[in-house]
């Protein structure tokens, strides 16, 4: 399949194309294309495109014979104004879709987040109608970014099937790279919380789930949450959330255990995708390397170094 991947060389989308062309017997073979507004280096095979979601005829050049597209490229909240990230995100979005259908694009997989619930900014008094919350629960961002994302996904359910395009939503919560794993087993766990979600997915299970999304044959329009079983902390949601956050009540009464406040179902039966990775339980020789998955394929070749490129500005996804 011809896959490209725009914000291919963003924080997540680097271990997205990587995964994409990763070689494993018995195992569909992509031909990778990056979009991306910044030129790096990338894995052995990957062509890689220059441009920005902003410019139709930029789109439509690189789209052109693509099978599928995986649409990563956002900008995040970080010195940008509100106006500049719905801009950015919401027209980036249309554009996207509007290029891939004039280009016989076949399947598009597009990033949404949790942020796109409201329930993330320190000081937040977000309080769920139930718990865990799964794709079904109402979205009440409270942030450009989280807004964006919402208009993102109504884009996609309104674009799937047009020009016999199939759309996908892949909502992830806080993606951890290696170090940030490392650091979460060092420590048990987020010292001293504030009230979240305090879901995440470890980054190789994200592009693990992005590889099965777009290989996946899926006719309705789906959204789905990308989260591991268990959550950022050591103590039970049951016990740390009310605590945290006295108005929630007994809402988390069923979050015992590692148990986390996002369901993760849909993920599993629709993409065959299970968490594998969790910062309780990573080894020895993981935790020493900084957690570079053995017999995966090197990120650290294509990029910075883990510990530098995690303390870098998150423009984009």
């Amino acid at each position: 399949m011809k896959i490209l991947v725009t914000g291919g060389n963003g924080r997540i989308g680097r271990y997205v194309v990587s995964e994409l062309v990763r070689s494993i017997p018995g195992r569909t073979q992509h031909q990778v294309t990056v979009f991306d507004r910044e030129q790096r280096r990338i894995p052995r095979g990957v062509a890689q495109v220059v441009g920005d979601h902003s410019n139709m005829d930029q789109l439509c050049a690189a789209f052109d014979g693509a099978d599928a597209v995986l649409h990563l490229s956002a900008l995040q909240a970080t010195t940008e104004s509100s106006k500049e990230v719905l801009g950015a995100n919401i027209q980036g979005t249309v554009n996207v879709f509007e290029a891939a259908q004039q280009c016989g694009v076949r399947k598009l997989v597009n990033w949404s987040s949790v942020w796109a619930l409201g329930w993330t900014k320190p000081g937040n008094t977000f309080i769920p109608d139930y718990l865990p919350i799964d794709e079904d629960h109402p979205l009440r961002a409270d942030d450009a970014y989280g807004r964006s994302k919402i208009e993102g996904e109504a884009i996609a359910e309104s674009s799937h099937g047009i020009a016999g395009l199939k759309a996908i939503t892949l909502r992830s919560v806080y993606t951890a790279l290696p170090a940030t794993m490392a650091m979460l087993w060092r420590t048990q766990g987020i010292k001293d919380p504030t009230y979240s979600h305090l879901a995440y997915v470890d980054v190789y299970d994200h592009a693990r789930a992005a590889r099965l999304a777009v290989e996946a044959d899926t006719d309705s329009y789906q959204v789905v949450f990308l989260a591991a079983d268990d959550s950022r902390v050591s103590e039970p949601l049951a016990e740390l959330l009310p605590r945290l956050y006295p108005p929630i009540g007994d809402l988390a009464a069923a979050l015992t255990g590692q148990r986390s406040s996002i369901s993760n179902k849909r993920a599993k039966e629709l993409l065959g995708w299970s968490p594998t990775n969790s910062w309780r339980d990573l080894t020895i020789a993981q935790r020493a390397h900084g957690y570079v998955k053995a017999g995966a394929h090197r990120i650290s070749a294509t990029v910075l170094p883990t510990a530098v490129r995690e303390r870098r500005p998150k423009r984009y996804q």
